[in-house]
């Protein structure tokens, strides 16, 4: 006998959901890991407040007699010191700022420097290397991988016009140089290091936050972190997103007859379930005991049901093979709604789930093991 075909994780939903995926290829593929878009949180008083601290550094040292060339580069200086006061106010004024922003503005710090650097008569003291401390720093901060290569070159270009005009021979300079580039260079590498781990040390922790230790599934607050990409993702194909409620039943008496240790199997029997026969754009919730949702776009309030039927039987059938002794059943409740950005994810999905509870309530007292729909998803989809 030839050994089953293992289901896709899309089994349950057939193909007419295969469009679901065509987005996030093409989105995958033309926005980078990196996304220029994504806000940084504080940056904006970070930026902010290195522009105001390196304008009025700049306004001490043009008051300095002699401090600036009486030439034409006399309004460069000027016209550098009154930018980076305009970029101050930029950022007070808007309170935000992109990704992009800050690595522009990062990068724009280091050529303000360098200018300034050239408009003084004495750069080794009105524009001391040490000054390019504070836009490194928040290059270190917010900027990784390849995009810390512009502000390597800047600063070097910045060291040797700091120390252009004094008695040394070529090498001494070349030495001069790279001592100093070398110091700045290493300084931003270490805090870039740090701060990538550091960020990656809270983002393990507010995974684990995220995920029900037992059935490895998102818990409440990871649906309600999640949840709002999956329906900005659904409506941008003009979807719906269903509500599945699944509950198992008498699952007290599993416990009671057979201890909680097999219950838990029970538990993560029925979660690798799920995650084997749902997309990978789906989120599968355990809600608490042993009940567990799933969030899913769909076409149509049909194919909600269809699709949460065959759920059911794929738990039912997965149990029976590995717990014959229990014949473990499971209820479900169906509810939709038009996918939609979510502006009070708590409530919105509240609601929703409170819809896909009442469905489940008359499966249960329908005689349970079975599947029922929320009447007022389907009127809303009609």
């Amino acid at each position: 006998m030839s050994a089953p075909v293992k289901p896709t994780r899309s089994a349950v939903w057939r193909q007419e959901t295969s469009v679901h995926g065509l987005p996030q290829v093409i989105l995958g593929s033309l926005v980078p890991s990196g996304d220029t878009k994504r806000q940084e949180p504080g940056a904006w008083k970070v930026l902010g407040l290195l522009h105001t601290l390196s304008g009025l550094i700049g306004v001490i040292n043009g008051l300095v007699p002699g401090s600036v060339r009486t030439d034409g580069f006399r309004w460069v200086y000027i016209a550098c010191v009154a930018a980076s006061f305009v970029i101050a106010g930029l950022m007070f004024v808007r309170r935000r700022a992109g990704h992009l922003m800050v690595l522009v503005i990062i990068n724009l710090s280091f050529v303000l420097y360098i200018f300034i650097s050239i408009s003084s008569s004495q750069p080794r003291i009105s524009a001391s290397p040490l000054l390019m401390m504070f836009p490194i720093l928040a290059a270190a901060w917010y900027l990784k991988g390849t995009a810390l290569v512009p502000p390597v070159v800047l600063v070097t270009l910045g060291i040797w016009l700091a120390i252009r005009g004094q008695d040394l021979s070529p090498v001494q300079t070349v030495i001069q140089v790279g001592v100093r580039v070398g110091i700045l260079v290493t300084v931003m590498l270490v805090i870039a290091f740090l701060v990538r781990r550091i960020r990656g040390l809270l983002e393990v922790a507010s995974q684990h936050a995220q995920i029900d230790p037992l059935t490895a599934l998102y818990n409440r607050r990871g649906m309600l972190d999640r949840a709002p990409a999956l329906f900005a993702g659904a409506a941008m194909t003009g979807d719906r997103v269903a509500a599945i409620l699944l509950d198992l039943d008498h699952f007290k008496k599993v416990n009671d007859n057979h201890g909680h240790d097999v219950g838990d199997a029970v538990l993560r029997r029925v979660a690798a379930t799920l995650s084997t026969r749902t997309r990978r754009t789906d989120l599968i919730i355990r809600t608490g005991g042993e009940e567990l949702l799933v969030l899913a776009p769909v076409r149509t309030v049909r194919q909600a049901a269809e699709g949460a039927e065959r759920l059911r039987q794929e738990i039912v059938t997965s149990c029976a093979r590995q717990f014959p002794e229990l014949a473990v059943t499971v209820s479900a409740g169906v509810s939709s709604m038009e996918a939609r950005i979510l502006v009070d994810p708590e409530a919105e999905l509240g609601e929703l789930v409170r819809e896909a509870d009442q469905a489940l309530y008359l499966a249960k007292t329908g005689g349970r093991n079975q599947v029922r729909e929320f009447a007022g998803s389907a009127a809303g989809a009609a």
